[in-house]
């Protein structure tokens, strides 16, 4: 598969000061609103302008869901495409999305946490999106409501990097997301992370699931 690079991108956001100042402070919605959102809309700005050379010629798509391009090409086009996340950002009851959650199980609110950011995250782009899909592509806006992990009225088929070990698949995931492992750059084996980093990275609530969460997950199926 060719592997395209668009750019811009949110990771360049994390990496200023306004960004690791809002993460250290727990990652807040409304902090977020307040001083990085004109940022990231630059960001996406970016990556926008530059998708349709970056497809240029494919036959089908993969795409993360942060690059919302991917699902706009697909669907105006209508080539294959399959997403790839590295976060189980999926709909579940199983636990909370990693997005607003800690790991800690809200309960029978998990799946609506879901619900509810993946028509946040389509919302709060939507504006220059569909200015994109005017001007550029030539097709009408989508409309409010709609979810980036929905191809119509189909889940988008998704494959998720990380170990079914680690986080156990949700019963109740569609047959089309697939729980594929840890993937690794073979051409990149020089670097080292310190196993007291791994440590205290998976000894913390740094976004995962609890134990409590996987353990009722896995005794529902």
């Amino acid at each position: 598969l060719r592997h395209a690079v668009l750019e811009g991108g949110f990771h360049r956001i994390q990496e200023t000061e306004e960004g690791q100042a809002w993460m250290r402070g727990g990652s807040r919605p409304l902090a977020f609103l307040r001083t990085l959102y004109p940022a990231t809309c630059r960001e996406l700005h970016r990556q926008l302008e530059g998708s349709l050379a970056a497809c240029a010629g494919a036959e089908a798509l993969v795409f993360t869901p942060l690059v919302p391009a991917g699902w706009h090409l697909a669907g105006c086009r209508r080539l294959p495409c399959v997403g790839a996340t590295l976060q189980p950002l999926l709909p579940t009851r199983c636990f909370p999305t990693p997005v607003i959650g800690r790991g800690r199980s809200l309960g029978p609110l998990n799946r609506l946490s879901h619900h509810l950011v993946d028509v946040g995250y389509a919302a709060a782009w939507r504006g220059e999106v569909n200015r994109w899909r005017r001007e550029v592509l030539g097709v009408p806006p989508v409309p409010p409501g709609f979810r980036y992990s929905h191809m119509g009225e189909r889940p988008l088929p998704m494959i998720c990097g990380f170990s079914d070990a680690v986080i156990s698949r949700p019963p109740d995931w569609p047959d089309s997301t697939l729980v594929a492992g840890y993937w690794f750059l073979d051409d990149h084996l020089g670097w080292m992370t310190a196993a007291s980093s791994i440590g205290s990275y998976c000894g913390s609530d740094a976004g995962l699931p609890s134990a409590a969460s996987r353990s009722s997950c896995t005794a529902s199926r």
